[in-house]
């Protein structure tokens, strides 16, 4: 199947999963269609729906990774005999597909009682009953190469991390990536680069993975500075990356720049993504004034700091990424304070520096 191949980078970064580049949707098509469509459930984004029109079979079209919509799902599937799940998208889907599907949720008797996912998470339990084969459609956190998932519930997101969320085999379909606009690109490889570059900071991090995401570090940048000197996205090793990120955060954490953006996307101040990449720079110059750790990082890049934090800045400036003007509510800086990702920032948070990082007077 000549377009069909296995996925290598140009900096000849082995993939770390089973995976493979398909170039176009014939070929997207004829790889799912290996497998019996009577117990292959596709879930997919609204952006990735145009490769499914001539498949058959059960398929789900997935809006928010909300405990909510994971009921559904389940609901809708529970006389089902599924062994192969195809989940399209980003991260969202992904980590709805991972939720109902390799975890004992499908067991749990949902009553009336049962109000809220932290009244269950407890109960919730590893369980792998299926194939998962990833199909990614845009760089980000690297879901499909992750065993962590983030479901919503009620203002407040909770991550499981189980064995059973590695992928089975990630598909990366051109046609997808195809369709991004630069800025989309860019906004995406912020989030690729903060979770590496919270993996390199990570206290808890194995030796191992702090030199993976340190390697993908500089990589990121490498696609970066080449970008700004004129050259075209080289989307396959965009994707490496991508998922070179997923990997590394399994076994890390991530610290400040996390708490923020997930604190401020439950109050609705923009996606995961795009407030990654308009806080880096802030959160970096933070970190870099108190922890040796940052200028050993941006050291191997043959840049001081301040030339560092530059660079960042002109990105920015010139994919008009914005920070948000931060109103409310009162105690937001306090929720990021508390938040599980702050706890494990390479260094200690002051309730007072993050007002100072969201420009809250």
């Amino acid at each position: 199947m000549a377009s069909v191949s296995s996925l290598k980078s140009s900096n000849n970064l082995v993939p770390l999963f089973s995976s493979s580049w398909i170039k176009d949707v014939d070929c997207f098509k004829k790889s799912v269609l290996k497998y019996d469509t009577n117990s292959t459930l596709i879930l997919y984004s609204s952006s990735t729906e145009f490769l499914l029109s001539d498949i058959s079979g059960i398929k789900i079209k997935v809006k928010e990774p909300t405990f909510l919509e994971c009921k559904s799902i389940i609901k809708q599937t529970e006389s089902m005999t599924i062994d192969t799940i195809v989940a399209i998208g980003g991260g969202k889907v992904l980590d709805v597909a991972k939720f109902c599907f390799f975890t004992n949720l499908r067991d749990v008797v949902f009553s009336d009682s049962i109000g809220s996912l932290s009244e269950l998470k407890q109960t919730i339990e590893s369980k792998k009953t299926a194939q998962l084969i990833a199909c990614p459609s845009l760089p980000g956190a690297g879901s499909e190469s992750s065993k962590v998932a983030v479901i919503s519930d009620i203002d407040s997101k909770y991550p499981f991390v189980f064995d059973s969320f590695f992928s089975d085999e990630i598909l990366y379909i051109a046609p997808l990536y195809g369709q991004l606009k630069n800025r989309q690109i860019v906004i995406g490889l912020f989030d690729v680069l903060s979770h590496l570059m919270e993996g390199v900071l990570s206290p808890i991090a194995p030796f191992i993975m702090k030199q993976y995401a340190k390697m993908g570090f500089q990589m990121v940048m490498d696609i970066f500075k080449r970008h700004m000197q004129g050259e075209s996205f080289n989307f396959q090793d965009i994707m490496v990356m991508s998922s070179l990120a997923g990997y590394t955060q399994s076994f890390t954490s991530v610290g400040l720049l996390h708490g923020i953006s997930h604190v401020l996307e439950s109050h609705g101040y923009g996606d995961h993504a795009f407030l990654n990449a308009c806080y880096f720079e802030p959160v970096m110059k933070y970190n870099s004034e108190k922890s040796p750790k940052v200028q050993g990082l941006v050291s191997a890049l043959d840049q001081t700091v301040d030339e560092f934090l530059g660079n960042i800045r002109c990105i920015t400036e010139r994919f008009k990424i914005e920070k948000p003007v931060v109103n409310g509510p009162d105690d937001i800086s306090l929720l990021i304070a508390k938040d599980m990702c702050t706890r494990t920032n390479v260094r200690l948070v002051r309730q007072p520096d993050i007002k100072n990082i969201l420009e809250i007077r």
